[in-house]
């Protein structure tokens, strides 16, 4: 098999993939370093970990899923998301499998198709594989006229995915799942209030836990955009990463299921800027001010947040099992999964170091801090937002305590 690639593209292998894709050594910024947007075709060699946890949750679900099983990536550019699927999962199922990639680029669908030959997916029996040359929404819509039940669609634009929530959200099976990606981290996080409320319907400001805060605003929005289709989201698995946001959402049917996320998952979050102590509280309740209860500081509020779960810890810790058989996985891939299924979103993360400032003493190590809130009586765990976040349900008192005095 030929394995040459066009000019300005060179071969990469990524997991069990062999594929080409821009010639890093050609798109250099002004600090020297590659950049992927300077490139003809997106690709960014960063990304490996939002495309290992990808696969390997894929790997995991479609063990027990019934039937053919319909995979869409329409802004693919080259192809390795589809391609890693392929080779890593569909191959190894025996079950009948289409990808459907697409991209707004010729150049984008010509190296997809010159992919699929070289990495050998073109030659395998159980997989059919589409390329198409469209606009991201256009190509969720058209699969949704020809009656295509797509059990999976991946969306992961170059800064915000909002422009493409609403037709994924439509276009998706019922009991199937989406996979969003957002790099406009910024917003989501706070740093641009008038761009979170106007871009995501949410009012807050840059926080102390603002990673942790940037998933719940993203969940927020999915599950009111799903809940205009009478449709609601269960949360997979969650994270924030490097430059961007992660979630992998179930989408399912039900008006009444969707009221029921609505009042229970959708919340306002108060925030002490100066402890970084937080809470939940339902929307209902219109109080304009708080003082944190930890050290009577003035609180601000981010609403309206997801305040469920991020994380389906019994799915997560059965995707460890699946990823811990698949050596390629990059190390930090397998050590974000194994975080994941020990997380305890239970309640917004406290961040000890601002907890201890705050009180003039020295931060003890934050197993120390759970171990000590678990002793009296409460939940707690590490979280995987900061190196100094805790996750617990045990009072303002306790926290303080266990924070003074240690374990």
């Amino acid at each position: 098999m030929e394995e040459r690639c066009p000019n300005g593209f060179s071969l990469v292998i990524e997991g069990l993939a062999k594929f080409c894709a821009p010639d890093e050594t050609l798109y250099r910024g002004p600090n020297g370093a590659y950049e992927p947007s300077l490139a003809p075709v997106f690709y960014n060699p960063e990304m490996i970990e939002n495309r290992d946890i990808t696969i390997v949750l894929l790997k995991y679900f479609l063990t027990s899923w019934g039937g053919e099983f319909n995979f869409l990536d329409p802004m693919a550019a080259t192809g390795v998301r589809g391609i890693r699927f392929a080779l890593e999962v569909a191959d190894q199922s025996n079950k009948k499998v289409n990808i459907y990639m697409g991209d707004i680029s010729l150049v984008a669908v010509e190296l997809m198709k010159h992919n699929l030959k070289i990495s050998g997916v073109s030659s395998l029996n159980n997989i059919f594989a589409q390329v198409s040359l469209m606009d991201a929404n256009e190509h969720m819509y058209h699969l949704k006229r020809l009656r295509i039940a797509l059990n999976y669609i991946d969306i992961d634009p170059f800064g915000t995915p909002v422009p493409y929530i609403q037709a994924a959200l439509q276009s998706i099976n019922n009991g199937g799942i989406v996979g969003i990606t957002a790099t406009d981290v910024a917003v989501l996080e706070g740093k641009y209030p008038s761009t979170l409320s106007r871009r995501y319907g949410i009012r807050g400001v840059k926080s102390l836990i603002s990673k942790e805060v940037a998933v719940r605003a993203l969940l927020s929005f999915t599950l009111r955009s799903a809940a205009m289709y009478d449709r609601y989201v269960e949360p997979v698995l969650s994270y924030h990463m490097k430059h961007y946001v992660r979630i992998f959402i179930r989408i399912l049917d039900g008006a009444l299921k969707s009221n029921t996320y609505l009042d229970k998952c959708i919340g306002s979050m108060w925030h002490c800027p100066k402890c970084s102590f937080s809470f939940f509280e339902d929307l209902s309740n219109t109080r304009e001010k708080r003082k944190c209860p930890l050290c009577s500081g003035d609180m601000i509020n981010i609403s309206p947040l997801w305040i469920c779960d991020l994380v389906n810890v019994a799915h997560i810790k059965e995707v460890l099992i699946v990823a811990e058989k698949m050596p390629w996985l990059t190390k930090s891939s397998m050590n974000l999964i194994t975080m994941l299924s020990k997380s305890n979103a239970l309640a917004p993360t406290i961040r000890t170091t601002y907890v201890a400032r705050k009180f003039k003493v020295n931060a003890p190590p934050r197993d120390s801090v759970v171990k000590c809130i678990r002793s009296h009586g409460y939940d707690a765990a590490m979280s995987i937002y900061y190196y100094d976040g805790i996750n617990t349900n045990a009072p303002a008192d306790v926290i303080t305590l266990c924070v003074s005095k240690g374990y």
